[in-house]
C-alpha cells in the first residue's frame, strides 16, 4: 500500500469518524480503537462501510441485547444492524460483516484487550489504595492471584479449544487463564487455550509478570518445583501443599511423613525441604480444621463420584488439615495470617462469575456455525469490555458511591447495572457525564445489610485490619 493510499484512507476515515460524533467515546479513546485497526491490518484493502469502532461498539450493543433476551440472538444480522445504526444509518450485509471477521480482526481484538489490560491505574485510585490498605497488605509490592476458568464451546471448535471426549463425541471447552492484581484491583494477564492446556503448563506464565516483592496466591494445580523454583528468589509465594510433593527434613534428609509430625498437634510451622531432586526451602505452614469442618471436607470427597478413587485412610486423614508452602518468614506473617491471605483466592471466582454472568457468555457462544474467527473475536471483546469497566469505570463509581453511603459495592450488582444503562454508559465521553447515575448505583449496586453474614467487601476490610 502507497504513502499516499494510506494517508487518504486514514484521512477518509477520521473524517468519517468526526462525523459520527456517537462513536467517538471514551471507550474507543481510551483503548485506541482506530489506531489498533491500523496496526493490525483491519484497514488492509480500502475502507468500506464498516469501521473498527463501529464493528466494536456495534458488538457490544449486541451483547446486551443477548443478556436482555436470554435468547440464542447472536446473529450476523444483529450485529450488521446495531453496527449499521452506529455507522450514521448505512446497511450492513451479513455477507459483509462475514468478511470481516478474518485474522485481521482476530489481531485487533486481541491488540484491543491488552490496550484495556494496559490502562494505567488512575492516580485517584492509587491513593485511595494506599490510603486503605493496612497492616500485612503493605508488607508486600503487589498481591497476585493466578487461576483459570473453563466454558464449554460447539463441539466443531475442538481443533481450536481441544476438550475431553463427551460421551464418545469430540467436544470443546475454553480454558481461560488469567492473572488479577488485588492490591490495585486490576486484570494483568489472560490466555486462551482448550481443556487440555492445564493449570501445570502454565505455572510459569506469572513469572514473566511478577515482580520482586510481590506475593503470588495459586491453587496447588499451577504447584511446579520448576515455577516455585523462579518464583521463591525474588518473590513471596503461597501454595496448597500438592500431595505428589515430597517434603524432607532440613537437619537429617529424612523424607517426612506428615501424619506423624502433625500426631497429636493442632498447628505446624517449620522450615521443609520441598521436591526429592531440587530441595528447595521452603516454609510448611499447617491448621488442623475443626471438627465439623473437617467431617464434612472428608464426607465431599467420599462423595464425590469423580474422585480417581479408593484413597487411603491416610488421605482422609489429612484433608482434616489445611496445609501450605510459602517462603514468607514467619517474622512477616504468623500461620492464621499465611491461610488468611490465602483465602483471598475466593477473589477471583467472583470475578470470574461476574465476567461470565455479564458478558452471556454461554449463551453468545453457543451457536453451532460459528467460525474461529468469529468465536475469537467475540471472546476477546467480551473480555475486553469487562476488563475495561473493571479498571476505569468501577473505580470512577466505587469512589462516588463510598461519598454518599457506607454501603459496600458488590462486582456482580455493579456489572448488571451497567449493563442496563450500557447505553448511556459506553457513549460517555468523559466520567464525569455518569455522575447523574451515582444514586442508581447506590441503590441498585451495593450489598443489602444482613446480620447473619458479611459480604465480599466487609471480609476484605475485616482482613486488612488483621495483624
Amino acid at each position: 500500500m502507497s504513502v499516499m493510499v494510506m494517508v487518504s484512507e486514514k484521512y477518509f476515515l477520521k473524517t468519517k469518524l468526526c462525523s459520527l460524533k456517537i462513536l467517538m467515546t471514551k471507550v474507543a479513546e481510551d483503548l485506541g480503537i482506530e489506531e489498533l485497526a491500523w496496526e493490525s491490518n483491519f484497514y488492509r484493502s480500502d475502507p468500506k462501510k464498516i469501521t473498527a469502532t463501529g464493528l466494536v461498539l456495534g458488538f457490544w450493543k449486541l451483547q446486551d441485547g443477548v443478556n436482555d433476551t436470554k435468547e440464542a440472538s447472536n446473529t450476523l444480522a444483529t450485529w450488521c444492524l446495531h453496527t449499521g445504526i452506529l455507522e450514521e444509518g448505512i446497511t450492513i450485509s451479513k455477507q459483509a460483516l462475514d468478511n470481516r471477521l478474518n485474522e485481521r480482526t482476530v489481531e485487533l481484538a486481541k491488540l484491543l484487550l491488552q490496550a484495556a489490560l494496559d490502562l494505567k491505574v488512575k492516580s485517584y485510585v492509587k491513593e485511595q489504595k494506599l490510603g486503605a490498605l493496612k497492616g500485612i497488605y503493605t508488607k508486600f509490592n503487589n498481591i497476585l492471584i493466578q487461576d483459570s476458568t473453563m466454558q464449554k464451546l460447539p463441539a466443531h471448535l475442538s481443533e481450536q479449544f481441544p476438550s475431553s471426549h463427551s460421551h464418545g463425541k469430540q467436544a470443546a471447552t475454553l480454558r481461560l487463564q488469567a492473572i488479577y492484581n488485588f492490591t490495585e484491583e486490576h486484570w494483568v494477564q489472560f490466555k486462551l487455550g482448550g481443556f487440555t492446556d492445564n493449570d501445570q503448563s502454565k505455572a510459569m506464565m506469572i513469572t514473566k509478570i511478577a515482580e520482586k516483592r510481590d506475593l503470588i496466591l495459586r491453587d496447588l494445580g499451577y504447584c511446579t518445583l520448576k515455577s516455585l523454583a523462579c518464583l521463591i528468589e525474588k518473590q513471596f509465594v503461597i501454595t496448597s501443599w500438592d500431595k505428589k510433593t515430597n517434603m524432607y527434613e532440613p537437619e537429617t534428609d529424612k523424607k517426612i511423613q506428615l501424619l506423624s509430625l502433625f500426631k497429636g498437634k493442632t498447628k505446624v510451622d517449620q522450615t521443609v525441604l520441598v521436591g526429592s531432586k531440587m530441595k528447595l526451602s521452603m516454609r510448611l505452614v499447617a491448621l488442623k480444621l475443626p471438627e465439623d469442618i473437617a467431617k464434612e471436607r472428608v464426607r465431599k470427597a467420599k462423595a464425590d463420584r469423580h474422585s480417581n478413587t479408593n484413597h487411603s485412610a491416610m488421605y482422609y486423614e489429612l484433608l482434616k488439615w489445611d496445609i501450605f508452602l510459602t517462603n514468607v518468614p514467619a517474622e512477616m506473617l504468623s500461620p492464621k495470617q499465611v491461610i488468611k491471605l490465602y483465602a483471598l483466592r475466593w477473589y477471583i471466582e467472583i470475578l470470574f462469575k461476574a465476567w461470565k454472568s455479564f458478558a452471556g457468555f454461554s449463551t453468545l457462544l453457543s451457536k453451532q456455525n460459528m467460525s474461529t474467527p468469529r468465536t475469537l473475536v467475540s471472546i476477546y471483546l467480551m473480555l475486553t469490555r469487562f476488563v475495561y469497566y473493571m479498571a476505569d469505570i468501577y473505580q470512577y463509581i466505587k469512589q462516588k458511591v463510598a461519598q454518599k453511603t457506607d454501603q459496600f459495592i458488590s462486582i456482580l450488582k455493579f456489572l448488571d447495572v451497567c449493563r442496563k444503562l450500557a447505553d448511556r454508559i459506553l457513549h460517555i465521553q468523559s466520567l464525569e457525564e455518569i455522575d447523574y447515575l451515582i444514586p442508581q448505583f447506590v441503590l441498585f449496586a451495593t450489598y443489602d445489610k444482613r446480620k447473619d453474614r458479611i459480604n465480599m467487601q466487609q471480609k476484605h476490610l475485616y482482613f486488612k485490619e488483621l495483624t
